[in-house]
């Protein structure tokens, strides 16, 4: 059966119920938390607990690996250890874990955790965030908490231009400094010599699937197929047609691209990616009508980064995030007394 909704056709089919039970899943959070504190402190357990016990086996692994040697699935790295959770990547663990540390600072003066509890449990998350050395989790994370700083005080900064210029500045220092340009750098470079010398790094799967080949097929997926794209989830099932790839030696393992909104582009066209940063960001939008509250806002901002940033639509967080989101800000003059930790 599996095998099945990987092939043409039903593949887009049950990426589309994915995507639409994930909306129905998204809707009933929301709708169960409303005005009801008790499920909402629920839910923000039961989203937090999870956060601490992918970080707990993650950093398990690491350090097992790092000074013995020994894998528990948890960390990766043949040059260096990187730490992974339950992902595949250190890349989209980093995505996640980000995501667990914004709740935590969202319900930090409730009566959701014990003050003991939510230190330990920060802890651990912001020390697996940092051990999965994920850039694009640093930079989302740091995205969202200073456009939500910035949406929040815009007639601050409307009054005062030099303060905007200078924030100006130093995101662009902090992107410069995060090593962005390294990576798109390298990624160029890897990209041309893939495609001059196809042949010698045929078994090196680095080279010929992932990123580096995506950034070879994805931009004539997008050339040949602006508006519709080649259908969601497609890319793996094309990826080998000549059609597309006229560079690289075919691969008999299911490749994804890795290169989040760019690459979707190729699966749905810029029409798709335009509906879905459209529903992402009416949800910010909407939590940014209700309340000035910066960290509120950032786990709204949070979704629509991550798909910027490499996480497909049919994984789950983004939703249940953006569920918690707008139910902590529908909630924010609730007292959470009924979900007190005793």
């Amino acid at each position: 059966m599996q095998g099945r909704l990987k092939s043409a056709g039903w593949i887009s089919f049950s990426r589309v119920v994915q995507i639409f039970a994930l909306y129905i899943c998204y809707k009933i959070i929301v709708l169960a938390c409303d005005n009801n504190n008790e499920m909402l402190s629920i839910c923000i357990r039961c989203y937090v607990y999870s956060g601490f016990l992918a970080a707990f086996y993650g950093l398990l692994s690491y350090f097992f690996m790092f000074f013995w040697g020994i894998e528990f699935g948890g960390a990766y790295g043949e040059y260096g250890v990187r730490l992974r959770g339950f992902y595949v990547e250190g890349g989209p663990y980093g995505l996640f874990a980000g995501t667990v540390i914004l709740v935590l600072i969202n319900v930090w003066n409730y009566n959701i955790f014990l003050k003991s509890e939510k230190k330990l449990i920060f802890v651990i998350v912001a020390a697996s965030f940092f051990l999965a050395q994920s850039k694009s989790s640093f930079f989302a994370f740091f995205v969202v908490i200073l456009l939500s700083f910035i949406s929040s005080n815009t007639q601050y900064f409307t009054k005062n231009i030099f303060q905007l210029f200078s924030f100006s500045i130093f995101i662009v220092l902090i992107i410069f400094y995060s090593g962005v340009d390294d990576v798109i750098e390298r990624l160029y470079r890897d990209k041309a010599l893939l495609i001059e010398n196809a042949d010698y790094f045929s078994e090196d799967t680095n080279y010929i699937m992932g990123r580096v080949a995506g950034s070879v097929i994805v931009p004539e997926m997008i050339l040949k197929n602006p508006w519709l794209g080649v259908g969601i989830g497609n890319y793996s099932l094309l990826r080998d047609s000549e059609k597309y790839n006229r560079y690289l030696p075919k691969v008999d393992m299911w490749d994804l691209h890795g290169l989040g909104l760019f690459g979707f582009a190729a699966e749905v066209g810029f029409l798709g990616v335009l509906f879905f940063l459209t529903f992402f960001f009416m949800r910010y939008f909407h939590e940014l009508k209700k309340g000035k509250d910066i960290y509120c806002l950032a786990m709204a901002a949070y979704p629509m980064a991550a798909l910027i940033f490499g996480v497909q639509p049919t994984f789950s967080y983004p939703w249940i995030l953006l569920a918690i989101s707008e139910s902590i800000a529908k909630n924010k003059k609730l007292n959470f007394n009924n979900g007190k930790v005793k």
